[in-house]
């Protein structure tokens, strides 16, 4: 594989954000394919949940991964190709954030992201369309105007009429519109983009939506909710319906066809379930049923993601792999191969060093030894019928459990150091509904679900386990995570008692005697977990989605608790001795929280421009690593102490990615006030000329710890274009000023 393309620039920021962060590569990286799929110049585009992917073609329809561009998540609308651009919706669909188009050059050897251009949609973006003059996508399911962009520029030209669904062939707009209860297509030309002239319209059903236009010499085809119509465009005046299939087996109560081909004189079409329904056509007027596949495994897909080029089919699935089919095979639907790697990092852990983690959809468990220059990705074990568990950890043992069939787990022991990890044994476990696994001490502890068992064993020299222990407290038992300034002279674990959690504490040695037990309902909260800090330190924990209500406690042994400070948050936390690392689903974010004054203290934070869980800190070699839904990525940056511990040096509280830009750059900042009176964004040029100013009394988005940002589009305050060149901006407050500066290319 070529070298990877990268999202985002980042080289050093200041207050608030980690200081001199560089990227340094990407370890491995996954995607959900729940995608849609394109071919351009002998490549392959695929725009899944994740990552933007390309790949070669070979002669033999296999395909070779070239390149790909790290994403959040993706927008309804599908991605298209104009040209030799590659444009793809790209939305954070929780916190407001404006929808943005990835413009992607794929004239090169590799894909380049070239721009990324905000939308005025909070909302996401459901549709795009163009041609050679323009871009056109729309903003709301619900309206009937998208927005025109120059296709040169990108600036924008005029709204137009496009319609509930629409789909634009060179100069002529096919639009859905509906009258009553029918539905029609509306034929415009759009040469003249600012004064569309409608040639025709045709009715193409009832109760029905022009989900897909899907186009075959002089054949438009309409996927829609339970039909597939089929027009004769021969004639772009006197459009004629040549007929609607509608009398399909098996569709499901709520359905939408969403993808469709047509090869030699078999018509192809898909629903959002994966199911596939083929039709003889070679006489167009009357297709003939040849069979249906109700169980294409794979999971449901709302894109358009069936691809045929030449002799080969490319399917996309939720859950799987890329499908290669072979077309010649119809109506058979054999798949050849699968490329891709499908899924997202989930249970992952850090023992130096490696990093482990498992792939729930591919039911593997994975590592990588971040010692090696080039990280090589290895398979560790597979668990062939379910699950596997998370991950555990002493000075020479790493153990987890895996799913062998639906009647046995297996309990995974494996010896390592730091050149090799090697499985020395499996232990088959049966039907104990284990599903959580610890090492305390000497001991390996392993705690069930329902019922809430709790086994505690030594590992014998042959790796075969001694249970020293053995008993049952609640449901869903757990043993709590802590860091390393706990002694480890009891067992805390939780479990559940109806609606409410329960904390039993135990003695770390035989016959671990129940010391206490509490309700984790105090101050107030009905919580649901508990974290242990240091020996006289709890956070109490109130999921309250999508995000967390924290409390931090002192402690004092066994069940005597005192308030001392409170904290809420959209997102999620995991803990790191003296720093809580804080991010949010679908969001690039990290914040780093400190809680050894006695209050919940934001450290700082930091933009990874990709959505990021948690991070592994290693200080002696000035490394960070950041774990994310759909990527392992290795960064160099500065540490500080803090009462002895390394964090991430943090410095600032301004930043503009990305940087080098064109044309736009987004500033973002954070503040330590609500209060943004007499705030600024001001932008020089190298002469200390002011270009643009930014007044911050109504931000358009306030969130993450009072961040902010606003976008500049490289234009003047007369909305006159700068030339390229170097730029400063500056964050001016009633405190400070803090100055950046930012280089825009043309």
């Amino acid at each position: 594989m070529k070298k990877i393309l990268l999202l985002f620039l980042i080289s050093t920021s200041l207050y608030g954000y980690v200081e001199n962060l560089e990227y340094v590569q990407t370890i491995d990286h996954c995607a959900r394919y729940e995608a849609t799929l394109l071919e351009h110049n002998g490549r392959l585009y695929v725009d899944a949940k994740g990552a933007i992917e390309e790949y070669i073609i070979l002669p033999d329809g296999s395909l070779d991964l070239n390149s790909y561009i790290n994403k959040y998540h993706y927008d309804s609308a599908d991605a298209i190709i104009l040209g030799d651009t590659l444009y793809v919706g790209n939305h954070n669909y929780y916190y407001g954030d404006f929808s943005e188009i990835y413009v992607v050059d794929i004239s090169g050897d590799e894909m380049e992201l070239i721009e990324i251009k905000s939308t005025n949609s909070t909302d996401g973006i459901f549709r795009f369309g163009g041609n050679d003059d323009y871009f056109v996508y729309k903003v709301s399911d619900g309206g009937i105007y998208s927005t025109v962009l120059d296709r040169t520029t990108l600036e924008y030209v005029t709204q137009l009429s496009s319609g509930g669904f629409f789909s634009i062939r060179d100069t002529l707009l096919f639009k859905q519109m509906d009258y009553l209860d029918s539905t029609y297509v509306f034929i415009t030309n759009i040469s003249d983009i600012y004064n569309p002239v409608d040639i025709c319209s045709l009715k193409v059903g009832e109760n029905q939506q022009n989900i897909g236009y899907f186009f075959h010499d002089n054949l438009l085809l309409i996927t829609q909710n339970t039909h597939v119509v089929i027009v004769d465009i021969s004639d772009i005046e006197n459009p004629e319906l040549v007929t609607t299939i509608d009398d399909l087996p098996g569709v499901p109560f709520v359905n939408f066809f969403t993808t469709l081909l047509i090869y030699d004189n078999y018509l192809m079409f898909g629903n959002q379930e994966t199911k596939f329904w083929i039709y003889d056509i070679s006489n167009i007027y009357a297709p003939v049923f040849v069979s249906s596949n109700q169980d294409f495994v794979g999971g449901s897909t709302y894109r358009r993601s069936l691809l045929l080029n030449g002799d080969d089919i490319y399917y996309a699935r939720k859950d799987r792999n890329i499908c290669h089919i072979n077309a010649n095979q119809l109506p058979e639907l054999n798949v050849i191969n699968e490329y891709g790697n499908n899924g997202q990092f989930h249970f992952y852990h850090f023992v130096y060093p490696y990093i482990l983690y498992s792939n729930p959809h591919q039911l593997k468990q994975y590592y990588v030894n971040i010692n090696e220059i080039d990280p090589e990705v290895h398979l560790l074990a597979e668990s062939p019928s379910g699950w596997v568990s998370p991950v555990c950890n002493n000075d020479s043992l790493i153990c987890f459990m895996i799913c062998e069939n639906l009647s046995e787990d297996q309990l995974v022991i494996c010896n390592y150091d730091e050149d090799n990890i090697e499985i020395v044994h499996i232990i088959p476990l049966g039907t104990t509904n284990f599903n959580y696994i610890f090492f305390r001490e000497n001991y390996l502890i392993l705690t069930g679900y329902n019922p809430g068992n709790v086994s505690i064993n030594e590992i014998n020299e042959d790796y075969t386990l001694n249970e020293v222990g053995y008993f049952t407290v609640g449901p869903n038992a757990y043993l709590l995570d802590q860091t390393s300034q706990c002694n480890e002279d009891y067992l805390f674990i939780k479990s559940e008692c109806g609606d409410d959690k329960i904390i039993d504490i135990f003695e770390n040695q035989p016959p671990f005697i129940e010391v206490r037990s509490f309700n984790l309902s105090m101050f107030n909260r009905d919580h649901d977990n508990l974290y242990l800090l240091s020996e006289d330190r709890i956070l109490l924990i109130d999921y309250t989605y999508p995000g967390y209500y924290v409390q931090l406690c002192e402690y004092s042994f066994p069940v005597d608790f005192e308030l001392l400070d409170t904290y809420s948050s959209q997102g999620y936390f995991n803990l790191h001795d003296d720093v809580l690392v804080w991010h949010e689903d679908y969001d690039g974010w990290v914040r780093y929280y400190s809680w050894l004054n006695d209050e919940i203290e934001l450290l700082g934070n930091y933009n990874f421009g990709v959505e990021i869980y948690d991070n592994f800190f290693l200080p002696e070699v000035s490394k960070l690593y950041a774990v994310g839904r759909y990527n392992i990525q290795e960064y160099t940056c500065d540490y500080v102490s803090i009462e002895d511990n390394m964090i991430p040096k943090l410095e600032s509280i301004l930043s503009n990615y990305p940087n080098p830009f064109s044309p736009a750059t987004t500033i973002s900042f954070s503040l330590n006030t609500e209060n943004t009176e007499d705030t600024e964004i001001v932008i020089y040029n190298l002469k200390g000329q002011v270009i643009r100013k930014y007044s911050i009394f109504n931000p358009s988005k306030a969130g993450h710890g009072n961040q902010y940002s606003i976008t500049w589009d490289g234009r003047d305050e007369n909305g006159k274009p700068v030339s390229s060149g170097i730029y400063f901006y500056k964050l001016q407050t009633q405190q400070s000023e803090i100055i950046k500066k930012m280089l825009l290319l043309k």
